[in-house]
């Protein structure tokens, strides 16, 4: 399990130790090892909160696949997304589309790639 917010993180004595600097006279380098240490993880003074982007076209015609681009979003800390959940919805009456949807959370569950949706799943006014 991968540890969390409150975990104790244990550095075990004698793995971590000094290194010579590449280059330098090591014969007056005295190799030191790390003793034993436990800290309990804490969260971020500043954490970093997520920011979704989602650039789409505003039209397209009947004949077109929708491409939406969430490679921008950001706040992930480098990691993969905890969790990523699209909700597709149609403009004009609210109501939730549950193909889209279920084709986007089935298809592309991060923002290192571009999501298509195929035009053969939409109708107009969608």
């Amino acid at each position: 399990p991968k540890p969390g917010i409150g975990d104790n993180c244990t550095l075990l004595a004698n793995r971590i130790s000094s290194n010579c600097p590449s280059g330098s006279d090591c014969t007056l380098y005295s190799k030191k090892y790390a003793s034993s240490v436990t800290l309990r993880i804490a969260t971020a003074a500043n954490p970093i909160f997520p920011s979704v982007s989602i650039a789409a076209p505003s039209l397209i015609s009947s004949c077109e696949d929708i491409v939406l681009d969430s490679t921008q979003s950001s706040g992930h800390g480098g990691r993969p997304w905890t969790r990523y959940l699209w909700s597709v919805s149609d403009a004009m009456t609210r109501a939730n589309i549950p193909s889209v949807t279920g084709f986007l959370n089935s298809n592309y569950n991060d923002t290192n790639v571009v999501a298509i949706v195929p035009s053969a799943m939409l109708s107009p006014g969608t």
